[in-house]
């Protein structure tokens, strides 16, 4: 039996669990970098318009709800579902309007490297605020994260994120310290 010395370290676990969760958001990309980017934005928006126009929209349900939680949930939910039930008739307008004009493959492809890259992204977001939480919580996580494969270049990457992004102004006092 003859063994090949190129060959590397085993993947463990988590590095098979990473390249799944990575691989997942990549095909789900494939639907297209427009759908993917601008339902992002999308559902920021719609949050953000609910947020505004909450208090705006809750007296007009006086007629029919007499809880001032109600009323307000409800209209939040409502305003939340029309703009994303309007946001995904335009979204889906313009994926049409591409496919058409024949750049759907080209959508599709940008697309899945959207999906690759918003996994990595929420990975490094995950490891950076919740990985030593979760090692406290989890010892044996550790051992794996020594021998990973992939870890390396999360930690390297949320290195960076820390050093240039200090997100201890945006959060208020009793919070801040929680973060890395």
């Amino acid at each position: 039996m003859t063994t090949d010395r190129n060959a590397g370290p085993p993947l463990n676990l988590l590095d098979v669990v990473l390249l799944l969760l990575i691989g997942v958001s990549a095909f789900t990309g494939l639907r297209g970098v427009i759908k993917e980017v601008f339902s992002l934005v999308l559902i920021v928006a719609a949050a953000l318009v609910s947020l505004a126009w909450l208090n705006d929209a809750a007296p007009l349900l006086d007629i029919w709800i007499s809880s001032a939680f109600a009323r307000q949930a409800l209209a939040g939910l409502g305003l939340f579902l029309g703009m994303m039930l309007i946001g995904h008739l335009l979204i889906n307008m313009t994926t049409h309007l591409v496919r058409s004009i024949g750049l759907g493959g080209v959508d599709r492809m940008l697309g899945f490297g959207f999906g690759a890259l918003r996994a990595v992204a929420l990975l490094v977001i995950i490891y950076t605020y919740a990985g030593p939480w979760l090692m406290r919580t989890f010892p044996a996580l550790e051992a794996e994260v020594d021998d990973s494969l992939l870890m390396p270049m999360i930690e390297i990457v949320s290195e960076w994120l820390q050093d240039n992004f200090d997100l201890r102004r945006f959060v208020k006092d009793p919070l801040s310290e929680y973060l890395p």
